[in-house]
């Protein structure tokens, strides 16, 4: 049927008979469009299935991708973790023996120590004991001499006092018994007296007798005296010694007590130290436990992550599903609104060509309404296509101002930039140790000699040396030396400037022939191009010297802009 129509309205038949060619062409050019129009779309649903299923494979590889990665991840970390474990029990294995060793070490020392002190103690003792000995020894020695000494004086004045009365051998007798027992005098006298019967010997000179007889016990008194003086000597010695060997016991057995705490020091201090490494390892074994505990967490925790990945990963391709849902959602609303626009532009077309062919009906059958209101019906049509074009030039013009804005915030952004780029070009010479200064001239300002006023100063890497006051045209340089000038002034004729130090000219950039190149005036589209007047030369100057740059011909109004460098070189 629709094609019949179709047929009628290409051949203008049927109810399209009376219609006009125009308004069927335009018809047949509506028909054509949205024949196009849903062309495009199946192309357009086609793609979008297509680019569905491409991002579901992606998804799918991704996801994949993730779970690999994770999974080689988890490796690698249970790896590490179980370099970690036997690292950690080797490092408390070898700081456990270490300890040990050390602690053997220390008894042994502290045992050898105590040896040697009681050793030491025992040879200090025994040579004390064997000095005591010796003097001891000595002093019997001493006291024997004595005695033999006092006996061998007795003699003497035995044989000198009795002569022949007695023998030597009856008084060596007599003195070795008086040395073996304590005697009294009267015995002494009685010993001698029985000497003296048994000999059988009778003096008629008992006075002499006598007083060799109480001469006899005046010896025996001073040697029994001295004898007594040596016992009660040697009683005292001997006292002295005992004391001393009783000190010394004393001393040795404070020494042996001493030995014997400081060994039971060591004993407790080991078994302190036993009970403490016991507990060292009960702690060591306690944390390894921990520690193990914790891997065993941390490999359950690790056995986890998968899983809790595959959650994340179907939470995120979720996320990610209901993303893209959204966005076709969204496009789809999007093409359902193209469509239901495109379908009301239909419906509004099918409305205009039934209106258009009621008015035709109308015109045939009734023949009452005249051409005018039939010219009204299609300026309404004309009008509605008026509407639509400036519709959709209005969303061209916003379409255009955007990409203007765009445009012209690229263009702000590009002109920071390349500002940033010309302070680093200005400011590249104060990174530099070459003192340099840069003047700026613009306004056209002017001396009424002709002296560039200078704008601004653009820098100055050394305050001291460059001075020049706002608004003036002379530049004072302070230090003697070396310097490069550079100046270029910009101008429509290119002028001629002069370099002037302290008032003198010294350099002249010469405008005309004499210059090594051809300037011709601009014409067209480069009126708004300047050629300036530049130099570049160095000079010596002298300390304070004052520069000024000055335009000499009759071109100074036709000067626009210009600039001035300086570096000291030396």
């Amino acid at each position: 049927m629709l094609l019949l129509q179709l047929e009628d309205l290409k051949a203008g038949c049927g109810d399209w008979k009376n219609i006009q060619p125009i308004v069927r062409t335009a018809f047949l050019g509506l028909y054509d469009l949205l024949q196009a129009q849903a062309a495009t779309i199946t192309q357009l649903s086609s793609q979008l299935t297509l680019l569905r299923q491409q991002q579901q494979r992606q998804l799918d590889e991704l996801v994949r991708e993730r779970c690999e990665n994770f999974e080689a991840s988890l490796r690698d970390f249970r790896g590490d973790l179980s370099t970690m474990r036997t690292e950690l029990i080797e490092m408390i294995n070898t700081k456990n023996e270490t300890q040990m060793a050390h602690t053997q070490r220390l008894l042994s020392a502290k045992i050898d120590a105590d040896e040697a002190v009681q050793l030491v103690s025992k040879a200090v003792t025994k040579d004390a004991l064997d000095l005591m000995t010796r003097r001891l020894d000595t002093e019997l020695e001493d006291l024997r001499r004595t005695a033999d000494n006092i006996g061998e004086m007795i003699r003497r004045d035995m044989s000198t006092q009795l002569g022949g009365m007695a023998t030597i051998e009856y008084v060596d007798t007599a003195l070795v018994s008086i040395r073996a027992t304590q005697v009294r005098p009267n015995d002494v006298q009685g010993m001698v007296q029985t000497l003296l019967d048994e000999h059988g010997y009778v003096t008629e000179h008992s006075e002499v007798f006598h007083q060799a007889t109480r001469q006899t016990q005046d010896t025996t008194r001073e040697l029994k005296r001295t004898l007594e003086t040596s016992l009660s000597t040697l009683t005292d010695k001997q006292e002295a010694l005992e004391t001393r060997i009783t000190s010394h016991a004393d001393k040795l057995s404070q020494l042996t007590r001493l030995v014997s705490s400081q060994g039971d020091d060591i004993s407790r201090a080991t078994t302190e130290l036993d009970t403490r490494m016991s507990e060292r390892f009960v702690t060591v074994n306690r944390s390894i436990d921990d520690i193990m505990g914790r891997l065993q967490a941390v490999q359950d925790e690790a056995a986890m992550k998968p899983r809790r990945f595959q959650e994340l990963a179907r939470e995120s391709v979720s996320e990610e599903v209901e993303k893209t849902v959204h966005k076709l959602v969204k496009y789809e609303i999007q093409d359902h609104d193209v469509r239901m626009r495109e379908i009301i532009a239909e419906q509004i077309g099918a409305n205009q060509d039934r209106i258009a062919k009621t008015v035709a009906r109308a015109i045939i059958k009734e023949n009452v309404r005249t051409q005018t209101d039939t010219d009204a019906k299609f300026g309404e049509l004309a009008q509605l296509l008026t509407d639509s074009r400036q519709w959709y030039q209005g969303q061209i013009r916003q379409a255009v101002d955007g990409l203007a804005e765009h445009i012209q915030a690229e263009q702000q952004r590009l002109q920071q930039r390349l500002s940033l780029v010309d302070n680093l070009v200005h400011s590249s010479d104060a990174i530099l140790s070459v003192p340099t200064a840069r003047w700026l001239w613009k306004g056209k300002k002017l001396s009424s000699s002709g002296n560039i006023i200078w704008h601004s100063e653009l820098c100055n890497t050394l305050q001291s040396n460059y001075i020049w006051d706002t608004g003036k045209s002379a530049i004072l340089i302070c230090l003697p030396g070396c310097y490069r000038i550079e100046f270029v002034i910009f101008s429509r004729r290119r002028p001629t400037i002069q370099l002037h130090i302290n008032g003198e000219p010294l350099i002249c950039a010469m405008s005309g022939d004499v210059a090594p190149y051809m300037y011709l005036k601009p014409k067209g589209d480069a009126m708004n191009t300047y050629v300036g007047q530049s130099l570049m030369d160095f000079l010596y100057l002298g300390e304070n010297s004052r520069l000024q740059l000055v335009v000499v011909n009759d071109h100074d109004k036709a000067c626009i802009s210009g600039y001035l460098s300086l570096q000291k070189i030396i």
